[in-house]
C-alpha cells in the first residue's frame, strides 16, 4: 500500500512541527483554563477570551492543511498526517513542548502586562509561533531527489546531431534499411528520413487524421519494411466526453502517407483532470505488436485508497479494464489480430502497470522490455512475461510480484524510451532515454539476465523524450527539437 494508507512509524519532520503547532494552540487554550480555574469569582472574561483564542488558533492550524481547504497553502496533506502519525505517543513530547512554550509565553506575558494587555501579548506571541511552525511545515519536508539514480556511473560521450528542426519527436524508429521515422507530439506530425552519408535526408513529412491540439506519441515499422511499407503509430482519438487513445497503420507511397486506425478507444490520460499517464509506448518482437496503456489516474494523488469514487488507477489490476495493461496482437500480413496470454476477453498480455511510456523488445525472449514510471521516483525497467502482474498500485516499490531489471529509486528520471543491443563482451545492453534527469542511459545485461550499473552516457538539455537503435548497435536518441547520434563507435558510415 502507499505509505500514507498504512501504518509507520517513519514520521517526517513536518508531522512533528504540525503536532508542534497544534500544541502551541493546545497551550493558548490551557493558559485560559488556568485564568479560568485561579479567577475565583472574579470576572471570567479574559479567561474565556484566551481559551477562545486557543481553540481558533488550533482550528486554523487544522484548516490550513486540510487537503479540500481553499486555505491549502501548506505542503503537508491531513490524511496522510493522520495515518502516519497512528502512534500517537510518539508525538506526545512535540504536543507538550508546544503547549509548555505558549503556556509560558502567555502567563509570562500576564505577568508583566497584567489585565487584558498581558493576555493579548501572550495570544498574539502565541500566534506568531505557530505561524513560524506551519511555516516550517511547508519547508520540513520538500524532497531533495537526487538527479540520477544512486551508483550511477558517468561516462558521457560525444553526440552528433543528425536531424534538427522538430516538435518534441516522442516517437523514434529505424528501420532494417536504416529509414529512420519520427512522430512528433504537438502539433502531431510524422516524418520519414533516409540515410545520407553522415546524416538522413526528409522523404515525407505529414499530419495525421486528427483534429489541432490532440498528440501523437510512438511509433514502430513492420518488421519486412521496406517490402511492408507500413508504419504503425499511437495518436490521440477524438471523443466527446473524454481523450482516447488510439493505434493507426500508415501506409507509405512514394512522398505520402495514407492512416488507417486499427485499434480505437484506448485508455487515455484525461489532461483536464489532472491525469497524465499515458502509456502509448509500442515495439515489435518478431510477428507480435506490444502496446502498453498507462493507468490513467485522473487526480494523480496515490495516497488516495484504492476503490474510492475519484480513484481510477485500481483497474491496472482490473482484468475486465483495459488500464494499466501490456497489450499483445499478431501480424497477419500488414493487419492485426488480438493475440492475448491472459483469458479475459481482451488482449492483455501483462497487468499490474502505472505508466509504461517507453516499451522495447528483449530479442532473446520475444517478450517486451518496458520502462513503467513511478510515483515519486521508483521508475523501472522490466522485463515482460506473459500473463505477468507488475503489482501497481499494490506498492511503489512493485518488486514482490516480478522484480524489476533496475529501479530508480527516489531518482526522478522518467523514461521516455527503451532500446536493447547486443554488448561488446557478450549479453545486452539496455539503452533508455529519460526527461526529467534529462538524460540517455545504458544498462548493460548479463546472458543470465542480471542488471549490471547503470551508465550515464549523455545529458539532453530540455529532456530526452525517445531512443532507438539499429542492427549494428548505433543509438539516435531525440531532445526537444533533434535527433542525435551517440558517438560510441557502434555506428558504420
Amino acid at each position: 500500500m502507499p505509505p500514507g494508507d498504512r501504518f509507520s512509524w517513519d514520521l517526517h519532520s513536518s508531522h512533528w512541527l504540525f503536532t508542534f503547532a497544534l500544541g502551541l494552540a493546545l497551550g493558548v487554550a490551557l493558559a485560559g483554563l488556568w485564568a479560568l480555574f485561579r479567577a475565583r469569582g472574579e470576572r471570567p472574561r479574559d479567561a474565556v477570551a484566551l481559551t477562545f483564542s486557543g481553540l481558533v488558533l488550533g482550528c486554523a492550524a487544522v484548516l490550513l492543511v486540510w487537503d479540500a481547504s481553499p486555505f491549502a497553502t501548506v505542503f503537508l496533506r491531513l490524511r496522510p498526517y493522520l495515518s502516519a502519525a497512528l502512534p500517537a505517543a510518539a508525538l506526545v513530547g512535540a504536543a507538550l513542548g508546544g503547549a509548555f512554550l505558549s503556556l509560558a509565553a502567555v502567563l509570562g506575558a500576564r505577568r508583566l502586562l497584567p489585565g487584558a494587555w498581558g493576555a493579548s501579548a501572550g495570544v498574539a506571541g502565541s500566534a506568531v509561533l505557530l505561524g513560524l511552525a506551519l511555516w516550517g511545515v511547508d519547508r520540513a519536508d520538500r524532497p531533495s531527489f537526487p538527479r540520477h539514480p544512486a551508483g550511477t556511473a558517468r561516462q558521457i560521450l560525444g553526440s552528433t546531431r543528425v536531424v534538427s528542426g522538430l516538435n518534441v519527436p516522442t516517437g523514434l524508429a529505424i528501420a532494417p534499411n536504416g529509414d529512420l521515422a519520427i512522430v512528433e507530439l504537438q502539433p502531431a506530425g510524422f516524418r520519414l528520413f533516409s540515410p545520407a552519408g553522415d546524416s538522413f535526408v526528409e522523404r515525407l513529412h505529414a499530419g495525421f487524421p486528427i483534429p489541432d491540439g490532440l498528440m501523437a506519441f510512438h511509433v514502430a515499422f513492420h518488421p519486412q519494411y521496406p517490402a511492408q511499407p507500413y508504419v504503425y503509430a499511437t495518436i490521440e482519438e477524438p471523443g466527446e466526453s473524454e481523450r482516447r487513445l488510439q493505434l493507426v497503420r500508415g501506409r507509405i507511397d512514394g512522398g505520402g502517407v495514407t492512416w488507417d486506425p486499427l485499434v480505437t478507444g484506448l485508455p487515455n490520460a484525461q489532461i483536464a483532470q489532472g491525469g497524465n499517464h499515458h502509456g502509448s509506448g509500442i515495439a515489435f518482437c518478431g510477428d507480435y505488436l506490444f502496446l502498453g496503456t498507462g493507468d490513467t489516474e485522473v487526480r494523480g494523488d496515490p495516497y488516495d485508497k484504492l476503490y474510492e469514487p475519484q480513484v481510477v488507477r485500481d483497474e491496472a489490476q482490473d482484468l475486465a479494464s483495459l488500464r494499466g495493461k501490456v497489450l499483445r496482437w499478431r501480424l497477419a500480413g500488414a493487419e492485426l489480430a488480438e493475440a492475448p496470454a491472459i483469458d479475459s476477453g481482451l488482449p492483455l498480455f501483462a497487468f499490474g502497470f502505472r505508466n509504461p511510456f517507453a516499451v522495447g523488445c528483449d530479442e532473446a525472449t520475444g517478450n517486451p522490455i518496458v520502462a513503467d514510471n513511478g510515483p515519486g521516483g521508483f521508475d523501472q525497467i522490466r522485463l515482460v512475461e506473459a500473463g505477468s502482474n507488475h503489482e501497481w498500485p499494490l506498492s511503489w516499490e512493485r518488486d514482490n510480484l516480478a522484480r524489476p531489471l533496475f529501479d530508480s529509486r527516489r531518482a526522478q528520471i522518467a523514461p521516455t524510451g527503451i532500446a536493447q543491443r547486443s554488448a561488446p563482451g557478450g549479453g545486452t545492453e539496455l539503452v533508455m532515454s529519460t526527461f526529467q534527469s534529462a538524460a540517455l542511459y545504458v544498462l548493460p545485461v548479463t546472458s543470465t539476465g542480471k542488471a549490471g550499473r547503470l551508465q550515464l552516457v549523455a545529458e539532453v538539455e530540455g529532456g530526452a523524450f525517445a531512443v532507438a537503435t539499429d542492427a549494428q548497435g548505433c543509438v539516435l536518441f531525440s531532445g526537444a527539437d533533434s535527433v542525435w547520434r551517440l558517438e560510441d563507435g557502434r555506428c558504420g558510415r
